[in-house]
C-alpha cells in the first residue's frame, strides 16, 4: 500500500519546502504504522539513505537525499512520546506543539509524517490521513476504533475469524485533502488500484 501511494506522487508534491505533503498516520498500537514512512522513504531514496539520517530512531527521524534531481527530506515524528526527541524543543505536554516544533526545523521539500497526533486532521493541515487498525488493540491517543462503524466492518470481522493466526489483518482508511493529489490523474489511478486490490481499504476524498 505504501509503495503504491509513493508511485502516485508527482514531483510538484515534494518541491515546496514551505508546503510539504503532511501525512497523518494514526491507529492501533503495534499495527505497523511505522512501515508507512519507512516504505515510502525507501521507495524514493533507497537503502543508501541510511547514511543520511539524523534524529532518534522511532521518535524523530530526518532522511535527506535526491529525488529526480531535487533535494528532499522525509521527516518523521511520533507525537505520542511528547519527550525524548533529538531536538529538545520538540518536547511538550501539548501534542500540537510537538508537531509545530517538528515542522519548523524542516529544511527541504518532501514528505512529513506525523504519527499519533489527534489534533492533526484534514482540516488542520494534513494532506493525507491514514488510519490503521488491528482488531482488539487500543489506540495511543485514546481514539475509539473505527472499523465497527465502517461498511467494511463485516469483512474485517470475517477476515479475523477465518484466519486467527494471521498477525497482519488490518482495517485501513485513507482520506485525501491535498489539492495537488486530488488534481493528479496519476494519484487518482493509484486510488483506483487500491480500491481494486485491497478490498479492506476504505478510501475517502
Amino acid at each position: 500500500m505504501a509503495r503504491l501511494l509513493s508511485a502516485g506522487l508527482t514531483p510538484n508534491v515534494m518541491a515546496d519546502k514551505h508546503d510539504p505533503l503532511v501525512i497523518s498516520v494514526r491507529g492501533s498500537i503495534g499495527s505497523g504504522k511505522k512501515i508507512i514512512p519507512d516504505a515510502m522513504r525507501e521507495y524514493f531514496l533507497g537503502t543508501t539513505a541510511l547514511s543520511q539520517v539524523t534524529g532518534r530512531p522511532g521518535y524523530d527521524e530526518f532522511w535527506r537525499g535526491q529525488v529526480r534531481g531535487q533535494q528532499v527530506e522525509f521527516a518523521y515524528i511520533d507525537a505520542a512520546w511528547q519527550s525524548g526527541y533529538s531536538h529538545e524543543e520538540f518536547s511538550s505536554p501539548y501534542i500540537h506543539q510537538v508537531r509545530e516544533a517538528f515542522m519548523a526545523v524542516r529544511e527541504h521539500g518532501g514528505l512529513a509524517f506525523v504519527h499519533n497526533d489527534y489534533t492533526l486532521g484534514l482540516n488542520r493541515g494534513a494532506g493525507l490521513e491514514i488510519w490503521m487498525e488491528k482488531q482488539g488493540v487500543p489506540n495511543p491517543d485514546g481514539a475509539r476504533a473505527r472499523a465497527h462503524d465502517s461498511p467494511l466492518a463485516g469483512k474485517f470481522r470475517m477476515a479475523n475469524s477465518k484466519d486467527r493466526e494471521n498477525e497482519w489483518i488490518r482495517y485501513v482508511e485513507i482520506e485525501v485533502a491535498d489539492k495537488r493529489l486530488l488534481d493528479s490523474p496519476k494519484f487518482g489511478d493509484v486510488l483506483n488500484k487500491l480500491r481494486n486490490r485491497h478490498r479492506g481499504v476504505n478510501l475517502k476524498v
